[in-house]
């Protein structure tokens, strides 16, 4: 519950100084980290257009990750640098993923692809994601890899 209400709090606090060419977006995620059968989650993330084709991306999310022999919650607290043409768009970024039950909480970092189609205030999104993150056991000190594609599908709301 700490971690979900510090995710909260992250866009908060970048809402309260960004420009009003933003915009939220909420979506839905499937990541296939290498170390996990699967992992499904959602989030949201806010858009704050440069007059350019530049925007930067806050990102908050939750994951449920189905390690072997148990159940992890991963909470990406993100941020990317994107570049706009028409209706695509590519970045790099990086985060902090801060985990439950006995993973350490690390940095990482990912490239995305995607595509938004707007409709006025309104848009449609899907996006392919790469992250590359490695964390450990707490008790076990022994290593597991995180790393995988991501697809996420989305509503924006607000923006230009």
């Amino acid at each position: 519950m700490r971690r979900i209400s510090a995710s909260i709090l992250f866009l908060l606090l970048v809402s309260a100084v960004t420009p009003q060419a933003y915009a939220i977006a909420p979506f839905v995620s499937w990541w296939d980290a290498e170390s996990t059968d699967n992992g499904f989650g959602v989030g949201v993330k806010q858009s704050v257009y440069d007059p350019s084709f530049i925007s930067i991306e806050p990102r908050a999310a939750w994951y449920s990750l189905d390690i072997p022999g148990d159940n992890a919650n991963v909470f990406p607290l993100e941020a990317s640098l994107l570049a706009r043409i028409a209706i695509l768009y590519g970045g790099v970024g990086g985060g902090f993923y801060p985990a439950d039950r006995d993973l350490k909480d690390k940095l990482g970092w990912f490239g995305l692809v995607g595509v938004e189609i707007k409709l006025g205030k309104l848009g449609i999104f899907g996006e392919g994601k790469y992250t590359n993150l490695e964390t450990e056991f707490k008790k076990s000190g022994s290593r597991i890899d995180l790393s995988g594609p991501a697809i996420n599908v989305g509503v924006r709301f607000g923006g230009r």
